[in-house]
């Protein structure tokens, strides 16, 4: 996939381009990237996850690390009450993809590079700065704060996304660390995602002997697969893909009797997925063709193994996008937009249809998930400048059905 670096970002940020050497959100990032935090380097990962326990406890944070999945560290849950009951909740994550770890560097313009650096190393550095640049100034925030920080973020937070379903019941606002777009963006809308287990028992018989009294499971799927894909609504912003399939005992004569396929929707509301759902219950019920897959039916079970709830822009979250969005322009002396972007992330979990979600805001980089990934480090401090700035606005102001009264 081609990532279009902007050409004219350095330009836009010609006041700052020369980073100064003792920029704390640098320093912050130089000692986060020194910790190598590949999602199964469990001690790596546990170590990163208390460096920013001790940060926020610094701030006043009462600190829980959670376990789950004995694979992965454990979870960070910070919280510091205010005079609501109501919390903001920022999420983000230290593990990264790549096991060629690789510690930070710098080159001539004033981009960084390491492993991580960008998803999302500099996103958890803006998000601790900017609490920390709100309490320095102001120590009795209306809305209680939280911090959540996930341990194994990049490979689908196994062990934690219910416990993400329960902190989303007292999240009035929920905001997502995940760099920026790579236009320099916020993102107001991402889609839901819903992962589907299918397994189809039929009927093993000799290839050459049966006259059809057996259950052809590849056949079967092979219909239900064609059938899903017709799913597809690109325009609607609807995909359905088979992942994987596996089939049968690897022989030419014996008739396939167990197929397996891994299926993965993705949808931009609610009533989407609802909708979608019905139609793949109603396909995995039909019969198979009986020419073609034999007399014996077979048998169609699923199970749901992930099911990331989407969030979508509202009327209200768009007051809150729009002064973000104009808060980060002033800084960076350009224009910043909100818009939607198609994948999934932690802070989907904490989406309801009462609580308003933005994400994308850490800062700006590219080439996520390569050797090549980078970020530019002004944006440590202008994305961290913005976020306090937007944090500081809630303390002082209700949106729609969200209050900070005592």
């Amino acid at each position: 996939m081609k990532i279009e670096e902007p050409q004219n970002y350095l330009e836009a940020l010609a006041d700052l381009i020369h980073v100064p050497p003792a920029l704390p959100e640098l320093q912050l990032l130089e000692e986060l990237c020194a910790m190598d935090t590949q999602s199964l380097n469990r001690p790596g990962v546990q170590r990163a996850q208390l460096w920013v326990a001790d940060f926020l406890s610094k701030l006043g944070f009462e600190i829980s690390m959670i376990p789950g999945d004995d694979r992965f560290a454990e979870l960070l849950v910070a919280e510091r009450a205010g005079r609501s009951n109501q919390f903001i909740s920022l999420i983000t994550h230290t593990d990264t993809v790549l096991p060629n770890w690789s510690e930070l560097r710098l080159d001539r313009n004033s981009r960084a590079f390491g492993s991580g650096v960008i998803d999302d190393k500099g996103g958890v550095v803006v998000g601790l700065t900017a609490l920390q640049k709100l309490l320095n100034q102001d120590n009795h925030a209306a809305y209680s704060l939280r911090f959540i920080c996930s341990p194994n973020e990049e490979v689908g937070s196994p062990g934690f996304t219910e416990k993400y379903r329960e902190l989303a019941k007292d999240t009035a606002i929920a905001l997502g660390l995940e760099p920026a777009l790579d236009s320099g963006n916020i993102i107001h809308q991402r889609r839901g995602n819903r992962w589907y287990d299918i397994d189809i028992e039929g009927q093993e018989a000799h290839a050459g002997r049966s006259k059809g009294e057996h259950g052809n499971a590849a056949h079967e799927m092979a219909e239900k697969i064609q059938a899903l894909a017709r799913l597809n609504e690109p325009d609607d912003d609807v995909n359905v893909n088979v992942g994987h399939v596996h089939a049968g005992r690897n022989l030419h004569n014996v008739i396939c009797g167990h197929a397996h396929m891994k299926l993965d929707t993705r949808f931009p509301s609610a009533a989407t997925r609802d909708r979608l759902h019905q139609d793949i219950e109603r396909i995995l019920r039909t019969p198979g063709d009986a020419r073609s897959c034999g007399r014996v039916p077979a048998r169609v079970s699923y199970s749901i193994v992930d099911d990331c709830p989407p969030f979508s822009l509202t009327e209200r979250s768009q007051q809150l996008a729009d002064f973000l969005a104009n808060s980060i322009g002033e800084i960076e002396g350009r224009r910043i937009l909100s818009q939607a972007s198609g994948g999934a992330g932690d802070v989907n979990y904490l989406s309801t249809d009462r609580n308003l979600v933005l994400d994308g805001l850490g800062p700006v980089g590219g080439l996520m998930h390569t050797e090549g990934e980078f970020l530019y480090v002004n944006t440590l401090r202008t994305r961290s400048l913005a976020l306090a700035q937007l944090l500081r606005y809630l303390q002082f102001h209700t949106l729609g059905r969200e209050t900070a009264a005592a």
